[in-house]
C-alpha cells in the first residue's frame, strides 16, 4: 500500500470534521478530553502556538483563557473555518514541518491530538523545537 498523504486526507475530509467538531454535545474534546488536557497547559505567557489547530476550537478556548494565540493548520478549509469562527485570532495555513515563524517566537506550543496525523513527524517536532524559546 502506498504511503498516505495525511495533509490531503485532512483537506478532503475537512467539511465532515468541522460538522462533527461543532455538533453541540457531540465533540469528544468537550465530553472527554478538555478536562484532562487543560491542567497540563501552563498559564498564559508571551505567545502560544497551536500546531494543527484544525477548525480552531482549542485555539479559541485557550484564547478565552488569556493565551495570546496563533494557530497553524495544513488544511485550507480548516483554517478558513477557524478564521470564520474567530477572525481576531492569528491563523496561518502552514505545514507543521515548515512553520512560518522566527526561531524562539513562542513560549508555549501545543499540538492537541494531531501529531499522529502529520506526514513528517520528525520534521514537525524539529520545527516545534525551533519556534519554542
Amino acid at each position: 500500500m502506498p504511503n498516505a498523504d495525511l495533509s490531503e486526507a485532512w483537506e478532503k475530509n475537512a467539511a465532515d470534521w468541522i460538522a462533527w467538531a461543532r455538533k453541540p454535545g457531540h465533540a469528544s474534546y468537550h465530553r472527554y478530553h478538555r478536562d484532562q488536557f487543560l491542567p497540563l497547559v501552563p498559564a498564559p505567557g508571551r505567545r502560544t502556538l497551536d500546531v494543527g489547530c484544525g477548525e480552531g476550537r482549542l485555539t479559541r478556548h485557550l484564547a478565552s483563557l488569556g493565551h495570546r494565540m496563533t494557530g497553524v493548520d495544513v488544511s485550507p478549509t480548516l483554517v478558513a473555518a477557524a478564521r470564520e469562527a474567530a477572525p481576531e485570532l492569528e491563523l496561518h495555513l502552514a505545514n507543521a514541518n515548515a512553520l512560518p515563524f522566527e526561531a524562539a517566537a513562542f513560549d508555549l506550543v501545543v499540538s492537541f491530538m494531531c501529531l499522529h496525523d502529520v506526514d513528517d513527524l520528525d520534521g514537525a517536532v524539529r520545527e516545534i523545537a525551533r519556534v519554542l524559546e
